[in-house]
């Protein structure tokens, strides 16, 4: 008998040393204006803070509030626990490049360029790209002190990220200072064209915010006499839906770093060397790694702001709250009566275009183009198969970077049999405002693709 019972009392005894804990570490919402969704990511956890493996789960359930009071269940959503892996994330290094980065690891003066920690930031950095290899992810990187210098772009390319490394150089007198808060919302602007991923920006920073002209008593030379705030380099991540992760660097760090990445959804590291740095980036990523994500569709709301409720069976509620840019790409309130005006004139376009190809009697069975170049123009389905895509030698050309060189957006295939055109999508596609990988074609369908419209004609369809 008591061999039986200690089976279960082992049992519970693990369960309450190794208990999950989740969290609400990211809501992307920059996704509204274009397709009304919502990406939600959640982070699980052991007791020493260590990411524990996600995987898909069935039991979670999602709500929204247009006032943190009133909720409504989310039904349609999609659940996936290695979409990071997939999509890659989207890095945004950024990195203090005040005076005091150039003093050894204890805060001191010294000569010897090796130990400065600028240097050794470096050195962390280059293991990072080493590491994450041909992944997926895309890295941008910049500098911040008195100015804010973007070095490299996002890219997947990890030469041209170290290369931009090599162009940090120490600051002259002037440019000594710290505009840690101003850098923040310098920097997540720059993120709102990347389209996919997580979206995360790291800094790293050995010290307090230290405006020029707080300090100095003279006006800045870009930014006069602002001083930037917490609460707006808080509301710049959360509006692009950027997660931050900060690091003290060094001896020190700011105070108001932790509650920055706390209300994006991040956390505060600390760093003493180049080997804890390195560890450091790669727990980061480690972390984002096992996060679950969660997709939906939000609902339409008058209210500047949003709240989102994660509820998992047994463990708390977690709510946080998005900017409402849908429509307008920003977090202002616009009076009812133009918010209609505006949906109205949108639909009056949507029907134009619709009835656009209709008037137009053409023999043949036919694409209009919209968007596309630099005038609209037709092209006669005349073959088995046309193809839309990013490359020249494709039938329809998507223009602009919407579609990448090499790639196939769509192909349409015409069956001699039932004399109809199919849509198959190879990438995210919609037809008529809705998601497809695979359609039948009626007259007046409209195709879109990134930013181009393609409406499909043929007279034969209606009269099917």
């Amino acid at each position: 008998m008591k061999k039986i019972m200690i089976i279960p009392g082992l049992l519970l005894l693990s369960f309450l040393l190794f208990s999950e804990n989740l969290s609400l570490s990211g809501v992307d919402a920059s996704s509204l204006l274009r397709r009304q969704r919502v990406d939600l990511y959640l982070t699980l956890t052991d007791d020493y803070g260590a990411a524990l493996p996600q995987t898909e789960r069935s039991d979670i359930s999602i709500y929204e509030s247009p006032d943190g009071e009133n909720y409504r269940e989310i039904l349609d959503k999609t659940v996936v626990g290695d979409a990071n892996l997939k999509d890659g994330i989207q890095f945004f290094m950024l990195m203090d490049n005040s005076g005091s980065m150039y003093y050894d690891m204890q805060g001191r003066a010294t000569e010897n360029e090796q130990a400065t920690r600028m240097t050794q930031a470096g050195i962390a950095m280059q293991s990072f790209l080493d590491s994450i290899g041909d992944s997926r992810d895309q890295i941008a990187l910049a500098s911040f002190n008195t100015g804010f210098q973007l070095l490299a772009e996002s890219s997947s390319n990890r030469g041209q990220i170290q290369q931009a490394l090599g162009q940090i150089q120490r600051p002259q007198e002037d440019q000594a200072y710290t505009e840690l808060y101003a850098a923040l919302n310098r920097a997540a602007p720059l993120m709102e064209s990347q389209r996919g991923g997580r979206k995360v920006m790291v800094v790293l920073s050995d010290g307090e915010n230290y405006p020029f002209f707080q300090q100095k008593g003279e006006a800045h030379p870009e930014y006069g006499e602002k001083i930037f705030t917490v609460d707006e380099a808080i509301e710049s991540l959360q509006l692009r839906g950027i997660t931050l992760f900060a690091i003290n660097y060094g001896t020190g760090g700011d105070p108001q770093l932790s509650r920055i990445a706390r209300e994006t959804g991040g956390s505060t590291f600390d760093a003493r060397s180049s080997s804890e740095l390195a560890n450091v980036y790669d727990s980061i990523r480690q972390a984002l790694l096992q996060e679950l994500k969660i997709s939906y569709v939000a609902g339409v709301y008058q209210s500047d702001r949003v709240w989102v409720k994660v509820v998992v069976p047994g463990d708390e509620s977690l709510v946080r709250f998005y900017f409402n840019s849908g429509l307008f790409g920003s977090g202002e309130h616009l009076p009812l009566l133009i918010v209609l005006l505006i949906f109205l004139l949108a639909l009056i376009c949507w029907i134009l275009l619709i009835l656009i190809p209709l008037e137009r009697h053409r023999k043949l069975p036919n694409l209009e183009m919209v968007g596309v170049g630099l005038h609209q123009r037709v092209l006669d389905l005349t073959k088995d198969r046309t193809v839309i895509g990013g490359s020249s030698d494709h039938d329809v050309t998507i223009v602009g970077g919407q579609v990448k060189d090499d790639q196939q957006a769509a192909t349409i295939i015409y069956d001699e049999k039932t004399k109809n055109y199919t849509l198959i999508a190879q990438e995210t596609t919609m037809v008529n405002n809705q998601e497809v990988t695979r359609k039948e074609l009626k007259t007046g369908d409209v195709i879109k693709v990134g930013d181009s419209l393609i409406i499909f004609d043929d007279e034969a369809t209606q009269l099917k």
